[in-house]
């Protein structure tokens, strides 16, 4: 699967739209943050796949979590989106 892939361009993609796992909010539900506001393409490399990036965060977030009962939040942070 996807997790077995390399990812070349992980820390390019993770420097130019910065993401991150925040934890727990008080339901238990787990926070995804994605700083959209500071989304800064200019620095990624041509063949960087953002879309095939988002899908191995995703499936690594559901083998993390495999078996428990949860839900996934994402707080979308659009400052600085003029």
């Amino acid at each position: 699967g996807i997790l077995e892939e390399p990812q070349e361009h992980f820390e390019a993609i993770k420097s130019a739209y910065p993401h991150f796992l925040h934890g727990r909010a008080s339901d238990g539900s787990v926070v995804f943050v994605e700083l959209v506001g500071r989304l800064d393409v200019s620095c990624l490399p041509d063949d960087a796949d953002v879309g095939r990036h988002f899908a191995f965060v995703h499936e690594f977030l559901s083998k993390r979590y495999d078996g428990e009962a949860t839900r996934l939040v994402s707080v979308l942070d659009v400052r600085g989106i003029e």
